[in-house]
């Protein structure tokens, strides 16, 4: 009898530890997320990559199948080290599957694909500025490799860095990828082995012929990858070698190394001068006279503001050196993880001096770019958004709608889980959701939020007030106004009009009349066939939240759980079973009830 797939997946995670976010698949929702692998984008040693499609939000994945299916344990080290990684320069790990006869990851799909590719096949164009944010960001997710983070006695030497392993995302930001020959670092400062793996061309040649492997061999490999990003040549092509031809030029002399390097509008040639040096340092076989990934990263970003803010070349030793005295006093910073602190002198920057031209919302969000490549929305307290879209007179249709009524549902329940420590967001109204270009909403405005003392369970400043009543005072409330929030979404009313009628009082009467909320429905959107069924089942659930007595409204785990039924219904609204099952399960008298099947698969 063959073994069942959840019981292998579960014997292995005992044995190593394993991010408890990550996903455990079965075979058969590995198929049907590739659609039984039908699209390839990716082969190497290991096996193929697929694109696949998560059944749950439409999310675009990865799904990587190793070839061979006697490697589980190297597999589970992998997924073990990788589940622990969370930094945005590093790809995501979603889940695995350990199956009778494939191992298969999953991960975030990265649209513009590896380094490898884009640089020695497509041919794609690079301005230095954009060269810079891909190196930063590589060398960012490194740092976060090499830091103390998985434990006080462990950190992560990746071992196979390399072009085909960083992948570009739509914005050209570096993601780290493949920790295949990742190791584990028993006091975070080396460990030998007769076994040495890795891509010839890129390994670090003391240890490839010691065993000897540090956080200092990833150096060397990033050093190449850099060489590689200016020249545009690969480190080896035959009897070419990049790193001879660098050595034997003399590279701080710009005519010489401007016959090297290949990149639109160069701009600086200082800059690109001392990017050279940076490399040649990395590449040093005194491996204690490498620089650390961290102090490369540092040199990497001062080098980005000499270019992107027309500054010499002066300022960047000057800046190096106030870079390096920071880093040592971090402790801020530690306790701020991936936080980061601008000044407003930053921020003008970023924005080109709040440009028209980087308005994303009239006066209030502005586009910018980080170093990395980043591209991140800078704005104002006085947001729009979600409020802006409802109140805008743009296409609107209701997959989209439904799906932020989803993800919002699921942030809510996120933040009500009792992991976090979180009461409530205490302030759920369309202005304060951002939506970004995949209608993605994103929550801001947390200076209502309320978190709960470690010691004593009640929430910090109010440990007078018992705490389940509060709890359930607050996360109601958060119930509440995000049923205010479904009824806006399926109406685009406002809770209070202009002649200051109740969105919900209004939407009760409509049910009263026909029993369908007809009436009240965006008329934009009740036009499409299967529409009003879910439409109706939203209604019912908007006005279940906005219940008067408390107890009565579901919470957030029952009410995202019915969204994403509604949203299976809303894709299948042609499928005439599928719309009977959701007529069921939202009539008026429907149960907030789960069954066992729901209540596991929603773990």
């Amino acid at each position: 009898m063959a073994a069942n797939p959840r019981q292998c997946n579960d014997k292995f995670k005992q044995k190593v530890d394993i991010n408890h976010d990550i996903k455990i698949f079965t075979e058969d929702e590995i198929k049907r997320m590739t659609r039984n692998y039908s699209t390839a984008i990716g082969k190497g040693g290991f096996g193929e990559v697929y694109r696949g499609l998560l059944d749950d939000n439409d999310e675009l994945v990865a799904v990587k199948r190793y070839i061979r299916s006697n490697l589980t344990k190297e597999f589970m080290e992998e997924v073990s080290i990788h589940s622990q990684m969370k930094h945005k320069n590093v790809v995501k790990l979603i889940g695995y599957c350990i199956g009778e006869t494939t191992l298969t990851m999953v991960s975030e799909y990265i649209p513009r694909g590896n380094l490898e590719d884009i640089l020695h096949r497509i041919g794609y164009s690079f301005t230095l500025d954009t060269i810079l944010g891909i190196a930063i960001g590589c060398a960012e997710a490194l740092s976060y490799m090499h830091s103390m983070h998985l434990s006080s006695d462990n950190l992560v030497c990746h071992g196979d860095i390399k072009p085909a392993n960083i992948l570009l995302d739509a914005n050209l930001r570096a993601k780290v990828s493949d920790f295949g020959l990742s190791r584990l670092l028993s006091g975070g400062i080396t460990k030998y082995t007769s076994l040495v793996k890795g891509s010839l061309d890129y390994m670090d040649p003391i240890y490839m012929q010691s065993g000897r492997l540090t956080p200092r061999s990833d150096v060397y490999s990033f050093g190449i990858v850099l060489l590689e990003l200016i020249a545009r040549k690969r480190v080896r092509d035959g009897s070419f070698s990049l790193i001879e031809t660098f050595t034997r030029q003399d590279c701080t002399k710009w005519s010489k190394l401007r016959e090297l390097v290949e990149i639109a509008n160069v701009g600086n040639m200082a800059v690109l001068v001392e990017i050279g040096k940076l490399a040649m340092d990395c590449l040093t076989l005194e491996i204690d006279k490498r620089p650390k990934i961290n102090d490369v990263a540092i040199r990497l970003k001062a080098l980005w503001n000499v270019l992107r803010r027309g500054q010499d070349i002066g300022w960047f030793k000057k800046s190096f050196g106030t870079f390096r005295r920071s880093s040592r006093n971090s402790a801020m910073l530690e306790r701020l993880s991936n936080v980061r602190m601008f000044t407003m002198d930053e921020l003008t920057k970023l924005t080109q001096n709040w440009s028209f031209r980087f308005q994303i919302y009239p006066n209030t969000v502005y586009k910018g770019t980080l170093e990395d490549n980043t591209a991140v929305a800078v704005y104002w307290p006085k947001l729009g958004n979600l409020y802006d879209i409802l109140n805008g007179e743009e296409d609107f249709p209701l997959y989209l709608r439904v799906k932020i009524a989803v993800q919002t549902a699921e942030a809510l329940e996120y933040l009500h889980s009792s992991g976090i420590g979180i009461t409530a967001h205490d302030s759920v109204q369309p202005c304060n959701l951002l939506v970004d270009a995949n209608f993605t909403p994103k929550f801001t405005s947390f200076s209502w939020v309320r978190k709960l003392a470690k010691q004593t369970g009640l929430p910090v400043n109010d440990r007078q007030i018992d705490c389940g009543v509060l709890v359930l005072s607050r996360a109601q409330k958060d119930v509440y106004d995000f049923g205010i929030l479904l009824l806006s979404l399926i109406s685009r009313k406002k809770m209070y009009d202009e002649k200051n009628l109740d969105i919900v009082n209004e939407f009760t009467k409509a049910y009263d009349v026909d029993h369908s909320g007809n009436a009240m429905f965006d008329k934009d959107i009740i036009t499409v066939q299967g529409n009003n069924t879910v439409l109706e089942g939203i209604g019912r659930l908007a006005l279940k939240c906005t219940l008067s007595k408390e107890e009565e409204r579901p919470k957030m785990l029952e009410v995202a759980e019915h969204l994403r039924m509604l949203r299976r219904c809303c894709r299948a609204s042609t499928d005439q079973e599928a719309t009977s099952t959701c007529i069921l399960a939202f009539h008026p008298k429907a149960s907030f009830a789960f069954t066992q099947a729901t209540q596991t698969r929603s773990r």
